[in-house]
């Protein structure tokens, strides 16, 4: 190859890389996305529990719309003499915020997970007082035995 004809596929290669990124910068790209009005918050919930958002109570396997860049307030309501293991809401630990009383989510900016479990063991008590009928029956026991006793006492007198 002589130096005429090398020289000429040099500048022909040049030209061919120069023309390439000018070709690519002279192109208009219009990208699209579509930005939801709202969000889901689901809640998975230990038996008995109720949550409210914003003054609504909702219980297990709800899911709720949140409108976006919304921060609304959360309440729990658990069963009578029922212990807080866990809130978790999106892995984050939030259960000292829902014991203190309502939690303000921050600004929902995706779909949420809320999960809240009971300390194993405490459960709603049985209604009823099982220890009433003993108390009954001592307290009648010992009626009976004053009635017998005053009435003993007349008769010796």
């Amino acid at each position: 190859m002589n130096k005429k004809t090398a020289s000429l596929l040099l500048t022909l290669l040049a030209a061919v890389l120069l023309a390439l990124p000018g070709r690519a910068w002279a192109a208009d790209t219009t990208l699209t996305t579509q930005v939801p009005a709202s969000h889901t918050l689901t809640l998975t919930l230990d038996a008995g529990i109720r949550v409210t958002v914003d003054g609504v109570s909702y219980k297990n396997g709800a899911r709720i719309a949140i409108p976006r860049h919304q921060s609304p307030t959360l309440t729990l309501c658990l069963p009578a003499g029922a212990v807080l293991e866990k809130a978790d809401y999106n892995g984050r630990d939030v259960t000292r915020a829902l014991q203190e009383g309502p939690y303000r989510l921050p600004p929902v900016e995706s779909d949420g997970l809320l999960t809240v479990t009971l300390r194993p063991g405490t459960s709603q008590p049985a209604t009823g007082d099982t220890g009433a009928a003993l108390y009954v029956l001592c307290a009648s026991l010992a009626a009976g035995a004053l009635l017998t006793l005053g009435r003993s006492r007349k008769k010796h007198l």
